[in-house]
């Protein structure tokens, strides 16, 4: 046995550095374009995805509002372009976040404020790519990030990060394993956008006819905000952008590693977004338990009326009309940080949930389908998370979280 970043490993498992694990299999660590080779105009409507530290997910890419280049910009950037089995990180921010790239995503661009992690023929790239997500791996990559605002990754630090490598028997059968769970992730996944979107076109097909109202007329606005590190509880339920971005799961996380106030969210609530509110972020949130929940102050609070669900109210606000006449009242100088006023919000006309009739009886069914998919993906994704540590430093056989897995997909 060996002592390791992630504790004791099996004799016959080695120890590295990712720098050195991806030079063996004549892979390497290299940074996206930087802006001066890629300016904001040279972005088309059609074309060749860019991955930006906004499309990394939690080991996905996500798709949504993803950027896109020329045919021409993507050969005059080759060296730049994914293949699949390469691991993209984001370079600033939220740096612990990395997304493996997949079949379909070979020939996209390693956008600007990324980085690629290439392993090459040296490792099984999703065993390494699982590794990475180890929460030790995590912790280390967030410490020795440099920058006293905003943590910032370069190639030399993620090259020096601390990799374990198991005979390939063991890291095909890790990676089969975890990836189970994944994929049942990504169904689930699928069953919510699909019941969303089948939702949002009812609400479309009623518009024509449907009474419109304000939002204000619907729903109150809760402006009820605390101090996370006062509370006595361990863990709270976090709702921030990373998160709606990452999946829509709320992070439960320590109350004191949140550094600033955050609203209560006390009740069934919608949440909106009114940061760049041309990205639509609206999180139905259908129940609140007695685990405290947090809201970062990019959201607004909205509380339904009492003759109006959660769901219902999600269905009007997240229609397309709602978020480009928002988007038309921003404010800022800066593109990456323009924000809607409140009262703009609350001003805006929506057909009114009340007056759908038959209709708010098939999305509350959808909804139920889609809140099911969730909190399932949540149960499965804390299962892989659990399993993913003790799978890693060979305390658990795969065999037995084979099994595991066999009882839970």
């Amino acid at each position: 046995m060996s002592e390791t970043i992630i504790g004791m490993i099996p004799q016959g498992w080695t120890y590295t550095t990712l720098a050195q694990l991806c030079a063996q299999g004549e892979g390497g660590i290299q940074t996206g374009p930087f802006g001066s080779q890629l300016h904001a105009s040279d972005y088309v409507t059609s074309g060749i995805p860019s991955v930006m530290p906004k499309n990394i997910g939690e080991n996905v890419i996500l798709e949504e509002s993803i950027a896109r280049i020329s045919t021409e910009d993507a050969q005059r950037l080759s060296k730049y372009l994914l293949a699949e089995g390469d691991i993209v990180y984001s370079r600033r921010g939220d740096v612990e976040r990395r997304a493996l790239v997949r079949a379909e995503q070979e020939g996209w661009l390693c956008g600007t404020g990324c980085l690629r992690v290439r392993p090459g023929n040296s490792v099984d790239p999703r065993f390494l790519s699982y590794y990475l997500g180890h929460p030790e791996v995590r912790r280390w990559v967030v410490q020795h990030a440099v920058g006293a605002t905003m943590p910032n990754l370069n190639t030399g630090i993620l090259g020096a990060v601390p990799t374990v490598v198991p005979p390939p028997s063991a890291q095909e059968a890790i990676a089969d394993t975890l990836s189970a769970l994944d994929d049942k992730i990504a169904v689930n996944e699928r069953i919510a956008d699909i019941s969303e979107e089948l939702s949002q076109r009812l609400v479309i097909v009623k518009s024509d006819k449907a009474p419109r109202t304000t939002i204000k007329e619907i729903c109150t606005l809760k402006k009820q905000q605390t101090a996370p590190s006062k509370l006595s509880e361990p863990i709270a339920n976090h709702y921030s952008l990373p998160a709606f971005d990452k999946g829509k799961f709320p992070e439960p996380t320590s109350p004191t590693s949140i550094k600033s106030n955050k609203f209560v969210i006390t009740s069934p609530s919608v949440l909106i977004s009114k940061l760049n509110p041309e990205i639509p972020r609206v999180w139905n949130v259908p129940k609140v338990d007695s685990t405290p929940s947090l809201a970062s102050t990019e959201f607004l609070v909205l509380e339904p009326a009492r003759d109006i669900s959660t769901h219902e109210l999600w269905a009007v606000t997240s229609q397309p009309e709602f978020t480009n006449y928002l988007a038309a009242r921003v404010t800022g100088t800066s593109k990456s940080h323009q924000r809607v006023r409140p009262m703009e919000v609350l001003s805006t006309e929506v057909i009114d949930p009340r007056r759908l009739g038959p209709v708010r009886e098939q999305i509350a069914a959808l909804a139920s389908q889609s809140i099911a998919a969730i909190n399932e993906s949540r149960t499965l994704a804390a299962l892989r998370d659990t399993l993913l540590p003790q799978l890693m430093s060979g305390k658990l056989r795969v065999k037995d979280a084979e099994k595991i897995v066999e009882d839970n997909v």
